[in-house]
């Protein structure tokens, strides 16, 4: 089964009418990353008989961003709606929702904020397994007959029954690849024989699980 992680990047708060939203970014280390806190107001708009509109005003000193999805709210639901931006919305600048009421007061409270948004980021159990194991890898044999590999498990867990791993030497002159039939303890190691022609012995390798 694969892994869901749901990250919230976007934060609003309401209060007295304002609303205050703080962007953030959360890479991989699960760290937060603070952007450009904006400031928003709305007010219902409109001629004393036809008040059919609401304004939202960016009040901040950072510019909205272009796809912020926001949730207005006028006389505490009475009228509510979502509206998100097409294009940048500058500091001191607003924008008009045309006919999303139907008579509300002028003066009725007006409440505006951020629409929480997530990211999911599918993390695939195979992609886990394989960096979850330090494997190394070294030609071996006499001077003369330099035609094995050796693979160490340099890690503290051990590789499973059936974990198959691709090996490589002097840039891939000599490669392959292998299956672990019955695992490989932490600092153990096995030999595969016979699988290169000559390789000198200092050749660097290197070895990846691939599956």
């Amino acid at each position: 089964m694969k892994r869901v992680l749901i990250v919230a990047v976007v934060v609003g708060m309401i209060g007295g009418g304002l609303a205050w939203a703080e962007q953030a970014g959360m890479p991989a280390q699960a760290t937060m990353v603070p952007r450009p806190a904006f400031v928003l107001q709305c007010q219902p708009f409109g001629a004393a008989e036809f008040v059919n509109d609401v304004q939202i005003w960016n009040k901040g000193t950072k510019a909205v961003p272009s796809g912020t999805k926001v949730h207005w709210e006028v006389m505490n639901g009475q009228w509510k709606g979502d509206y998100t931006f097409t294009a940048n919305l500058a500091p001191g600048a607003k924008v008009v929702l045309d006919d999303v009421m139907n008579g509300a007061q002028s003066q009725g409270n007006c409440t505006v904020n951020v629409v929480l948004k997530t990211v999911r980021r599918v993390i695939d159990p195979e992609i886990i397994k394989k960096l979850a194991y330090v494997l190394q890898c070294q030609p071996y044999g006499a001077a003369e007959f330099v035609n094995d590999v050796m693979i160490w498990n340099k890690g503290n867990k051990a590789l499973p029954n059936g974990t198959k791993v691709h090996w490589e030497v002097m840039n891939g002159q000599w490669k392959g690849d292998y299956t672990f039939a019955n695992g490989l303890a932490p600092g153990a190691h096995v030999i595969l024989d016979d699988v290169m022609n000559g390789a000198q012995s200092q050749g660097n390798c290197t070895v990846k699980v691939v599956q």
